[in-house]
């Protein structure tokens, strides 16, 4: 599913967002080292990310986060929260991030994921 991110009929967004639903974990960078807060991506695209969580995530927060990909590979990488709302109904928070920087195979990781599930 694409998602336009459209203001006043003008496309935001770099890259196709994917619907996709799989495990989180994050850190937030300036709370320090503390027990990791979980969640689920909601849709991802080569240079960000949507997720829900119990936990809240100021906008403008650095973020070291790692999902886990379908069949079991990581992805992990820096990331900066733009904006975050609180989800109608339950209370759990909804965060928009822009991922910064990843280690290794990890991009491409991510860049085959979102292949074999952008049709």
């Amino acid at each position: 599913m694409l998602q336009t991110g459209r203001r006043g009929g003008e496309e935001r967004r770099r890259q196709r967002r994917v619907d996709l639903r799989f495990p989180l974990s994050f850190n937030e960078v300036a709370v320090g080292p503390h027990a990791n807060r979980h969640g689920v991506t909601l849709d991802v695209s080569r240079t960000g990310v949507r997720f829900r969580s119990e936990e809240f995530v100021a906008p403008r927060a650095f973020v070291v986060l790692e999902m886990i990909l379908p069949g079991g590979r990581s992805y992990a990488a820096r990331a900066r929260s733009v904006w975050a709302r609180e989800a109608r109904g339950d209370g759990d928070g909804v965060v928009g991030a822009e991922l910064l920087r990843s280690g290794g195979g990890a991009a491409a990781a991510l860049a085959e994921t979102l292949l074999q599930h952008e049709r």
